[in-house]
């Protein structure tokens, strides 16, 4: 393609060209004089890998001042006409790299020289080529962040030659009034020469990519002329001599800086760095610009979150520091990240209680429910089945009481979720399920893996409420193996809505509004050995011919359907009637009979007694002697265990020692009697 000299109106409309890339092999040649600088000096082709030219960038110097310009030329077309021509308009970002377009090459495992100018790369294509792939990026070092730098892979060895820079602080009119020349003010620290912290940048973007950094540690500024690089070395060095240059003179990316964040770091950062609190100039240690950083910078910006699920940090997306997206956030992931911020941004953290509060600080800011969002994404098909998922999958009978507890269960569970801490002081108790099905099915009620549990777990104490965390389910295997103690605690455990932990990050216990639900199992038809509280069970009994691959694929429309059940306000405990007809019974058929129970309605059906005393049953009824009556009433609550399920009610006299009795229930009306009736 040759060039085609022409004077070029200038574009009326940025918006109105778009550009094409890579350019058309027919289109027409460029244009290369611009409307207001004349000719170029020089003209670059900019191609992407398969060198098919993506657009031009010529550069001028500027008749007025010197200033030298950089200018893309693209081939564009108009979004409303069609028309296709050359634009000078810069294409979108990221924007393609520049590498010597006859000689250079992009070679896989050839370490990589990064320079600030295409006359640069040219000198290190001709000069280096048996040792690098020279490249540099478009425009200036301000627009280094607009280039494409994925041309670079993970485990590229780069070496970054800055250019050498000698522009000294600026004199203000009252310096300049004073008689001071511009000359006479002192060159600008290193960091803040424009070509050096190009390069820094350059170099962090690159570190994050996984690539080995090294960059030349050029002179010190004004000892070169400004815009000294490997173009000028080039004159002053043998080919030899400038390899041996680069090799003695590499350093790490990021060199010390005074200020704790790099100017290179910040350039163009966003207005969040005036944000950050400094002291006497220098960025301060504390956890307030932990928490900035990790609030604002690119790198760390919506990494860590707070789960309020399982009250765990976790990543959300990868981090700089190789945690992977879904990771949780550890304790000695504190260090990494200190380590993160002395290397990159020079900003030194001593107390880890400053890293920790800057962390929690964040991820508060940044709270997700994993099992809500789960909750929240399905969608019902309108069938009915939440009554009927027992009696369908689980092998279990269908009557009303099944059909109740196969409801108000999953009804349960999705409140907790939506509701912590919620009424679900009940726990379902699948029994006659052998092996592992029981614990399979209510994985599959959880939904995922880490929802599940079915570790042993110690009633009362506190290192064992951690393990309740992230659980939606929590099978309590083998009920019918608990003593008559474990067993009251276990009840008192189940009737709890809060547990109380000191959480990672927290620095002391708290009270966590519980989310999880309870599953008991067991292979007994017996087990309830307390008969108090045992309405917080809600048994079942399974033929053991459990459906998992189906409920498996009905898994999600029954929590769907259960959702839509929650969000129209249906309760999820048995009404007081419910309790009484239905859950009653089927409790009560679980209890270990107690042989007083048998003695005492003997002995009370063959008295004719309206009413008899504690007393008066252990000592006739069950026959203990009078000295080995407990003082700690253990026979007296057994009796009256015995008493209320034989209906009999418990009074107190009105007189004298008003001594408890019990009465002997009334008589139920024969259908038929001359009895009023009772309306």
């Amino acid at each position: 393609m040759t060039a085609q000299v022409y004077n070029f109106n200038p574009p009326k409309g940025k918006r109105e060209w778009l550009p094409i890339t890579p350019v058309p092999d027919d289109a027409p040649a460029p244009p290369v004089n611009h409307y207001k600088h004349g000719e170029p000096n020089f003209i670059f082709r900019y191609n992407n890998l398969d060198k098919k030219l993506m657009c031009l960038y010529c550069r001028f110097k500027r008749a007025e001042d010197g200033v030298w310009l950089n200018l893309p030329l693209s081939y564009c077309r108009h979004v409303e006409t069609g028309k296709e021509e050359w634009r000078w308009i810069a294409l979108a970002e990221p924007r393609p790299l520049f590498i010597e377009s006859n000689f250079g090459q992009w070679r896989d495992g050839m370490p990589k020289l990064v320079v600030g100018t295409e006359e640069a790369v040219g000198i290190a294509t001709m000069q280096l080529n048996e040792l690098y792939d020279a490249v540099t990026w478009p425009q200036d070092a301000r627009s280094v962040k607009k280039a494409d730098w994925s041309w670079f892979k993970e485990g590229d060895e780069v070496v970054i030659w800055p250019d050498c820079n000698s522009i000294r602080e600026p004199i203000t009119k009252e310096e300049l009034d004073a008689g001071m020349k511009p000359e006479d003010k002192p060159f600008l620290p290193a960091i803040k020469q424009s070509g050096i912290a190009a390069a820094e940048t350059v170099a962090q973007i690159l570190q994050a990519r996984g690539c080995k950094v090294r960059i030349v540690d050029v002179p010190a500024p004004g000892v070169k002329p400004d815009g000294w690089n490997i173009m000028h070395a080039d004159d002053e060095m043998s080919v030899e001599e400038i390899k041996t240059f680069i090799t003695d003179h590499l350093r790490a990316p990021i060199p010390l800086n005074e200020r704790g964040i790099s100017t290179a770091i910040l350039a163009n950062a966003g207005e969040w760095k005036e944000q950050l609190f400094y002291k006497d100039g220098l960025v301060r240690e504390c956890r307030e610009n932990v928490y900035l950083i990790l609030q604002h910078h690119p790198d760390w910006k919506g990494v860590l979150w707070r789960d309020e699920f399982s009250n765990r940090i976790i990543c959300r997306r990868d981090s700089p520091i190789g945690k992977l997206q879904g990771s949780e956030w550890l304790e000695e992931d504190d260090f990494k990240l200190g380590l993160w911020l002395a290397q990159n941004l020079r900003l030194f953290i001593k107390a880890s209680s400053n890293l920790a509060d800057g962390i929690r600080a964040e991820a508060d800011q940044n709270k997700f429910h994993p099992v809500r969002e789960h909750l929240d994404s399905l969608v019902w098909d309108g069938k009915d089945r939440l009554e009927d998922w027992l009696s369908d999958y689980v092998g279990v009978e269908k009557s009303p009481y099944t059909s109740l507890v196969a409801r108000y269960f999953l009804i349960g569970m999705v409140a907790r979720i939506y509701r912590p801490g919620c009424k679900m002081d009940t726990a379902l108790i699948l029994e006659g399920i052998q092996g592992e099905g029981k614990s399979t099915l209510a994985k599959i009620l959880a939904g995922d893996e880490h929802w599940f549990s079915d570790t042993v777990f110690v009633m009362g104490e506190k290192d064992s409420l951690q393990g309740l965390r992230g659980r939606w389910v929590y099978e309590l295997a083998e009920l019918d193996s608990f003593g008559k103690a474990e067993s009251t605690r276990a009840k008192a455990f189940i009737s709890s809505s809060t547990d109380s932990y000191r959480a990672p990050y927290d620095r002391t216990f708290k009270d966590h509004p519980r989310q999880c639900v309870f599953i008991g199992t067991t292979n007994q038809i017996e087990y309830f050995k307390d008969p108090s509280g045992n309405r917080r069970y809600w048994p079942v009994k399974s033929n053991g011919e459990v459906k998992l691959d189906a409920m498996r694929q009905v898994r999600d429309q029954l929590f769907a359907e259960a959702v839509q059940w929650f969000k129209n306000d249906m309760h999820w405990w048995p009404t007081r009637d419910e309790q009484i007809n239905l859950f009653l019974p089927e409790q009560e058929q679980r209890e270990l009979e107690d042989p007083w129970s048998k003695l005492i309605y003997d002995w009370l059906n063959s008295h004719s007694l309206s009413k008899v005393t504690v007393l008066d049953i252990l000592l006739d009824a069950v026959g203990v002697e009078k000295s080995k009556i407990d003082g700690n009433k253990q026979m007296s609550t057994r009796v009256g265990i015995c008493m209320r399920k034989l209906a009999w009610q418990k009074h107190r006299e009105t007189s004298g020692a008003r001594e408890y009795y019990y009465a002997r229930p009334e008589k139920p009306k024969k259908e038929g009697s001359d009895d009023p009736l009772p309306f």
